[in-house]
């Protein structure tokens, strides 16, 4: 039996080659905390800096949602598609946070609640691949489920301040984003010991 060298990357039960996820999510997971740190020191942001920030972080996790598409597996046949159309609408919603800036902050919170509740189900869904082991997937129904919670909580309180919206979701994107890095370095540490 051979050993493949480290270059080569693992392979699936299937003989499907299975990207590498972990430099992706770490990358997404310090975005998301800059991102949050960035937002509580600056709590008096305007909105259009506010609904630059959030729709440049949901265009990167949307777009990096639909690459990872391909790491879904066949089985069962509707994940596949729910990732890439869950990564599809995130990107949407963050492009009219970036196209519209000015638009009032109801629906630049609502299209902000929108995209972190799809986030929050493709993370979920992910958690699911054939691949991951427990404790990966562990940590991606957490980032999902505090993305689904956070997508809700804004979705339900869109009009308090500015204030209250750039810090919580501050706050909120600090946690998103140290979960998804420890997932990220859970999945990698998973790839790594097959």
């Amino acid at each position: 039996m051979t050993t493949p060298s480290p270059s080569v990357p693992p392979r699936s039960a299937g003989g499907m080659a299975m990207p590498t996820i972990g430099p992706a999510g770490i990358g997404m997971g310090v975005l998301s905390i800059l991102i949050g740190i960035l937002l509580l020191a600056w709590p008096g942001a305007t909105l259009l800096v506010v609904a630059v920030l959030f729709g440049i972080q949901l265009i990167v996790l949307g777009a990096l949602r639909i690459a990872l598409s391909s790491a879904a597996p066949a089985d069962p046949s509707w994940l596949k598609p729910l990732v890439i159309v869950m990564g599809v609408l995130t990107v949407i919603a963050g492009i009219f946070c970036l196209v519209r800036p000015s638009t009032s902050l109801l629906v630049i919170a609502i299209f902000l609640a929108i995209g972190w509740i799809f986030e929050g189900i493709a993370a979920v869904a992910q958690a699911f691949m054939a691949d991951r082991s427990v404790g990966a997937r562990i940590f991606f129904i957490i980032s999902g489920i505090v993305s689904v919670v956070a997508g809700l909580v804004v979705a339900i309180f869109p009009q308090d301040s500015l204030v209250l919206l750039t810090r919580f979701g501050g706050i909120l994107l600090i946690i998103i984003g140290i979960a998804e890095v420890v997932a990220a370095f859970m999945a990698r540490r998973t790839t790594s010991a097959r």
